[in-house]
C-alpha cells in the first residue's frame, strides 16, 4: 500500500478551519463596505433632492414668484403658473401643477418670510430609512412684492 493518494480527514478539517478563519474577516469587511456604500448613496440622494428643490425655489422667488397659503398647503407661483405645491398633511411637494411628486421623503418643509431682511427662510428635512438630511436656506429678494402672501 505504498503511494496512496488522498487527503485525510484531519487535513481536510484543518484546511476548512484555516479557510474559515481567513474568510470571516474578509466577509465582514465586504459586508461593512456595502452597508457604508448604501448609507452614503441614500444620503447623497437626499442631498440631491433637497438641493434641487431649494435651488428651484430660489430661482423662482428671484424671478418674482410668490408663496400663497391655503390651510395646510402652500404654493409657489407666479401669476397662474404654479412651480411647487406643498401639502403639509401629506408631507408631499408636487412639481408644477401636476401630480409629479418632487420628493416622497419630506419630514418638514417650512417656509417663512422675513420682510425686514427681504428674505424667505426655507427649512427642508428629508428622511429615507435611518438617514436624515436637513437644509436651511435663505432666499433674498429685491422688493417687498416678492414676499409671502397670506
Amino acid at each position: 500500500m505504498k503511494n496512496q493518494r488522498g487527503v485525510t480527514l484531519v487535513e481536510l478539517l484543518v484546511t476548512i478551519t484555516i479557510m474559515g478563519i481567513i474568510s470571516a474577516p474578509i466577509f465582514m469587511l465586504v459586508n461593512n463596505t456595502l452597508q457604508v456604500h448604501k448609507e452614503t448613496s441614500i444620503r447623497n440622494q437626499l442631498q440631491h433632492e433637497a438641493r434641487f428643490i431649494t435651488q428651484y425655489m430660489s430661482e423662482k422667488v428671484r424671478d418674482g414668484a410668490l408663496i400663497e397659503r391655503a390651510g395646510d398647503t402652500w404654493t409657489l407661483k407666479k401669476g397662474t403658473e404654479v412651480f411647487i405645491r406643498y401639502n403639509n398633511s401629506q408631507k408631499k411637494a408636487y412639481f408644477k401643477d401636476s401630480a409629479t411628486v418632487l420628493s416622497n421623503n419630506i419630514v418638514e418643509f417650512n417656509v417663512t418670510d422675513d420682510s425686514l431682511a427681504k428674505k424667505i427662510d426655507v427649512r427642508l428635512s428629508l428622511q429615507n430609512q435611518d438617514q436624515t438630511f436637513t437644509t436651511n436656506t435663505s432666499i433674498y429678494y429685491e422688493s417687498r412684492y416678492f414676499g409671502i402672501e397670506n
